[in-house]
């Protein structure tokens, strides 16, 4: 692509940046206000405003880093791998196995287990990563 190149990796590094970034920070307030039982859906004001702090403070962060986008890139994929298996352990596990959840319907049993070992799985996956990139990463920083 020549010399546009860097331009159109650019405008696509910033377009991954910021749909990862939205999606993540619905995410995360959602579950925050569903947590301390404030209103959780997408148009509330809650979520709404929380949302925007959270943009403002990660737009202050990006323009105050000096280093490469892919260096936060990268932290922004490990705290979402850090995430992920904790999300789901509240969000899947602790409420699927809930008798109120299900009250009236006949409990899902197949579905709980299911995802009792996706969750197993995926915990053992994000384990396994981490120990061969970060832990040995953060020890060859001390070695």
């Amino acid at each position: 692509m020549g010399p546009v190149a860097k331009y159109i990796m650019g405008t696509a590094l910033v377009g991954a940046g910021f749909s990862s970034l939205l999606a993540n920070t619905q995410r995360g307030m959602v579950l925050l206000g569903a947590g301390i039982e404030k209103e959780f859906g997408l148009e509330s004001k809650f979520i709404r405003f929380g949302c925007l702090a959270c943009l403002v403070f990660a737009m202050a962060i990006c323009y105050s880093f000096n280093g490469s986008p892919t260096q936060l890139i990268l932290i922004a994929n490990i705290a979402t791998s850090i995430a992920t298996p904790v999300g789901s352990l509240f969000v899947l596990l602790l409420l699927i196995w809930r008798k109120d959840v299900n009250e009236g319907y006949k409990a899902p049993t197949g579905l709980r287990i299911c995802m009792t070992i996706s969750y197993i799985f995926v915990l053992l996956m994000t384990v396994s990563a981490f120990q061969k990139t970060i832990i040995l990463g953060i020890m060859n920083l001390f070695a």
